[in-house]
């Protein structure tokens, strides 16, 4: 049977969702994701957060209960803005979610977690090693992991591209 990887559906990886799904098909992984924001997780978070972190600790009691062979919980540092600023820091609760996760799951230290700290600032390629290292980590070899990463690349660009185009007539 094919490894599963639970990906949180919460805060950017809404945004990300088709960079990280594809890369992680295109390895051979099935990409598990949670349907329910459940009570329980929302009630184990342990200070006041924002809904959306609230959310993310709901989704994340539902990821658990249908335990992947790994987690996937991103540290997003910085994401890239075209024609932006230089730097495009994420907030600090994005870039804290692997850790108040890790911390309010105890379950979650008996498990495989994937938790890079990845930098966009200046587009997806310029962190293409960051991914090859997470397919090496998965046992996939450089060619492998870097060509899951083109793959998804060209995905999450489409999938930029669809959404502007959809913006656009809507704005017409």
């Amino acid at each position: 049977p094919k490894k599963t990887i639970g990906i949180n559906q919460s805060l950017y990886v809404e945004t990300l969702y088709p960079l990280y799904y594809n890369f992680f098909t295109k390895l051979g992984l099935e990409v598990i994701a949670p349907d329910t924001i459940e009570t329980e997780g929302i009630n184990k978070k342990g200070a006041a957060f924002c809904y959306p972190i609230e959310i993310s600790h709901g989704y994340m009691q539902n990821l658990i209960k249908k335990n992947p062979d790994y987690f996937f919980l991103p540290h997003l540092e910085s994401m890239y803005v075209e024609n932006g600023i230089k730097s495009n820091c994420t907030c600090p609760f994005v870039q804290g979610e692997p850790y108040f996760l890790r911390t309010a799951f105890k379950e979650l230290s008996q498990k495989e977690i994937i938790s890079p700290v990845i930098n966009f600032d200046n587009g997806y390629y310029a962190s293409k090693w960051q991914f090859i290292k997470i397919g090496n980590r998965l046992g996939f070899s450089k060619g492998q992991s870097s060509g899951a990463f083109d793959f998804a690349v060209q995905k999450q660009m489409s999938f930029h591209k669809e959404i502007k185009e959809m913006g656009r007539s809507m704005l017409e």
